[in-house]
């Protein structure tokens, strides 16, 4: 539920503040839906590995098996230890999610994707073939069950 929540209140609030203040644009919403809830699982994380003893995980073999380098066997790591290196991750994680993703928007900027003019942008038109306007839509539903539309379309290609 609170995953969902922060998606959410994410999606409302925090979305157009990236956009107008940022100029950060999220098409497909991957930072509200995998990112943010992604980041309260590794903080999470953090909470659980410095809270979890062996009489929660009913036994120390247990405990040992979620978290191997609380074993004294291994490295024998206090349970403070152990969410400093869970709280590690999670910000090795962050450094790696934001360099990637401005070296990728660098490259996309790069004049040789050939990217659309600002009036292009959000619309599909010119990378979708669209209906005739004169063809009804039922005759090319009885084209295409009839398997005329690759007769036409092998005609068009011999032309």
């Amino acid at each position: 539920m609170v995953a969902a929540t922060i998606s959410v209140l994410g999606f409302k609030y925090l979305t157009p503040r990236m956009a107008s203040m940022a100029r950060i644009h999220d098409t497909c919403g991957v930072h509200n839906l995998h990112g943010m809830p992604g980041v309260l699982a590794g903080v999470g994380s953090v909470v659980a590995a410095a809270v979890a003893t062996s009489d929660m995980y009913g036994t120390a073999d247990n405990l040992y098996l979620v978290y191997p380098e609380r074993d004294p066997d291994n490295s024998g790591r206090t349970a403070g230890k152990q969410a400093l290196f869970q709280l590690a991750a999670l910000v090795i994680t962050l450094c790696i999610a934001v360099v990637g993703g401005a070296l990728t928007g660098l490259v996309l900027r790069l004049p040789i994707w050939d990217a659309p003019k600002r009036e292009q942008l959000y619309d599909d038109l010119d990378y979708w073939e669209g209906l005739e306007e004169e063809q009804p839509l039922g005759s090319i539903l009885s084209d295409t069950l009839n398997g005329e539309h690759k007769k036409k379309e092998s005609e068009e290609t011999r032309m």
